[in-house]
């Protein structure tokens, strides 16, 4: 608070931050510079705490890179660029700059420090995804089952997949191919996301939640807060068989 006197009486103002402002480029804006051009600054929406920004006149079929960047200028871009492949003329990109969401998982979400970035479009939940990893030789698909509420989760998987103190390498992709959307470290198609076992491993599960950018690696049981009725649904599909 300050105070300035101004014709013989003092006036109070308040100190007012700046906001911080992300924006959104990338091949649907011809690479606009953020903060000019057609670059888009990412509204903040208080009820999840996100930033978000949408993609139109988008070709369905069609791959789109595209990044974030925290401020004006080429300088503050997050990670490598995300590559998506279109479902639909428009595209919602969500941005979680802390990491904050970290509800609903009891082993935690990754990234688990820095930033989280999300895409969101009509008829995405119609792909599925699978595994590529090291433990295979990122040779053999594990294949994902779409669970509902914007989540993916593979069954369980051996330990010989994952065993206790193992630090092992992987991505998610587009099911049956590379070259659509895929997913590494921060939602980046750039690199693989690495991640370490502890001491107690037994069976492995991979999670993967694209409009909130997020994934995790979970040992069984895992939390039933974290999967939900989704996995109960799931197991009833497998017993249906």
């Amino acid at each position: 608070m300050k105070r300035f006197l101004i014709g013989g009486l003092f006036v109070l103002t308040a100190a007012v931050g700046t906001a911080q402002t992300y924006y959104l480029t990338g091949a649907p804006v011809g690479w606009s510079e953020p903060g000019l051009g057609s670059s888009i600054a990412m509204a903040f929406n208080g009820s999840t705490g996100f930033y978000e920004a949408t993609f139109t006149g988008l070709t369905i079929g069609q791959n789109y890179e595209f990044k974030t960047f925290n401020g004006a200028g080429w300088s503050g871009g997050y990670g490598n660029n995300s590559r998506v492949n279109a479902t639909a003329t428009s595209m919602k990109v969500v941005l979680d700059p802390d990491a904050t969401d970290n509800t609903d998982l009891a082993e935690g979400w990754m990234p688990a420090t820095g930033h989280r970035l999300g895409f969101e479009m009509d008829n995405q939940y119609s792909k599925n995804f699978e595994v590529m990893g090291s433990f295979n030789g990122f040779s053999t698909p594990i294949s994902m089952t779409y669970l509902g509420n914007g989540r993916y989760a593979t069954a369980e998987l051996p330990n010989t997949f994952l065993a206790p103190n193992t630090t092992i390498d992987f991505k998610f992709r587009e099911e049956g191919t590379w070259g659509n959307t895929n997913i590494g470290p921060g939602f980046s198609e750039g690199g693989n996301i690495s991640f370490t076992s502890n001491a107690t491993w037994n069976t492995t599960q991979f999670i993967l939640e694209p409009a909130k950018g997020r994934y995790a690696v979970v040992p069984e049981p895992a939390s039933m807060a974290a999967l939900g009725l989704g996995l109960l649904g799931l197991a009833r599909r497998r017993r249906n068989k």
